[in-house]
């Protein structure tokens, strides 16, 4: 095992823990052992947006995407991160590029509906909400063909949330 490989294994203890500033020194110590590792910037992406260190964590999965770019849950996080940031045309290009790629056959029919239902909501944000509607209903028709109860809660609940 690698000097990296076990910073990581370190740094993934934290993580688990939910000890965010912990988990990202460790992953910092491994990506400073090998620095294309996409894993390694993920979750210390991820670590700094469980810290709501949001420029940090954009940064960290811009790196993953540079190194990886068909990671569907790195662009997910990268787009989420940047509607909260008021960023919502970003995030719509983000979504978008999951929403051309996701392959179902590998499971991303969940990643499909979420990219539908937040692109939905990064054009109304963008004031556009005529395609807004139409992503939602597109995110409703996947949750009920996955028979996702959850992802369908999720869905009204933002409709609820935005007065829909």
């Amino acid at each position: 095992m690698t000097a990296a490989d076990e910073f990581f294994q370190n740094g993934m203890q934290a993580y688990l823990a939910r000890n965010f500033a912990e988990s990202a020194e460790w992953f910092t110590k491994a990506l400073a052992e090998n620095p294309e590792n996409v894993n390694y910037y993920y979750y210390r992406g991820t670590s700094f947006q469980e810290m709501e260190r949001y420029a940090e964590a954009v940064a960290d999965y811009t790196a993953a995407l540079d190194r990886f770019s068909g990671c569907v849950p790195i662009r997910y996080n990268r787009a989420d991160i940047c509607r909260k940031l008021g960023h919502a045309d970003r995030a719509a290009e983000d979504l978008t590029y999951i929403i051309v790629h996701a392959d179902r056959t590998k499971g991303e029919g969940h990643w499909l509906a979420l990219a539908y239902l937040n692109r939905g909501l990064a054009r109304i944000d963008c004031g556009d909400l005529e395609q807004g509607l139409i992503d939602f209903g597109k995110a409703e028709a996947l949750a009920k063909e996955l028979e996702d109860k959850i992802l369908l809660a999720q869905i009204a609940d933002e409709l609820e949330k935005s007065g829909l």
